[in-house]
């Protein structure tokens, strides 16, 4: 997960890079084209063209490099999951029914029971571990 993460933070560093040529080439082009006459004007509009097309296609990577960095920041490693829910088992014996209901509607967001195969699937809340862990360090 870490190696992940940090592979992703170095992609968008390289794009970020790229970016930056790309859009230096594009203003270098168009300085030329401003100077450009007759068929060499065509010939450097046709350039800054392909480099406005480069330039798109690297923001565009750029984009989903975010969301995928945005979506690798939002999972849960499952040994700290495991972790701090062992942690939180003698909380948990000291709560009252109610306040079990509470934690555990704010962690868990789906059960799903898969009978022929026995596979229990639980899908938790990122916001509610959040939440969760917000109220547990403000009561240590």
């Amino acid at each position: 997960m870490k190696a992940e993460r940090r592979g992703l933070a170095a992609e968008a560093k390289r794009l970020d890079r790229d970016i930056g040529k790309a859009r230096g080439e594009v203003e270098k082009l168009v300085r030329a084209l401003a100077d450009a006459t007759g068929a060499a004007r065509g010939a450097v509009n046709a350039e800054v063209q392909k480099a406005q097309e480069r330039l798109q296609t690297l923001v565009r990577r750029g984009e989903v490099t975010e969301k995928q960095q945005a979506l690798a920041a939002q999972q849960i490693d499952e040994a700290d999951l495991a972790r701090t829910l062992e942690a939180f088992d003698p909380v948990r014996d000291e709560l009252w029914t109610t306040e079990k209901e509470r934690v555990l509607n704010l962690l868990v967001d789906q059960v799903r029971y898969h009978g022929e195969t026995g596979q229990l699937e639980i899908d938790f809340r990122l916001s509610g571990i959040a939440t969760l862990a917000e109220e547990m360090n403000g009561a240590a």
